[in-house]
């Protein structure tokens, strides 16, 4: 195969495969920030945005902004 064949090919299979199948009407909310952020208290907080916004819950994660603030995102759709 020839080697800039070889490389489109390659190309498209990256672009198929790091595209999602459906982003459906998905959006990552946050809770504004407090002091501290644990996985359970950031799940609970998310299922409670996700019933809400009448969506579910697919992904949650708490991330420190500083020494002071954590944020606590929810992957919502």
């Amino acid at each position: 195969m020839d080697t800039r064949v070889a490389i489109v090919c390659f190309l498209v299979v990256l672009a198929l495969v790091g595209t999602p199948i459906s982003a459906e009407n998905c959006a990552v909310v946050d809770d504004g920030g407090e002091f501290f952020c644990t996985k359970p208290l950031c799940k609970a907080t998310c299922e409670v945005f996700a019933r809400d916004r009448k969506g579910s819950l697919k992904d949650y994660h708490c991330e420190k902004k500083n020494a002071m603030k954590a944020v606590c995102y929810c992957n919502i759709c």
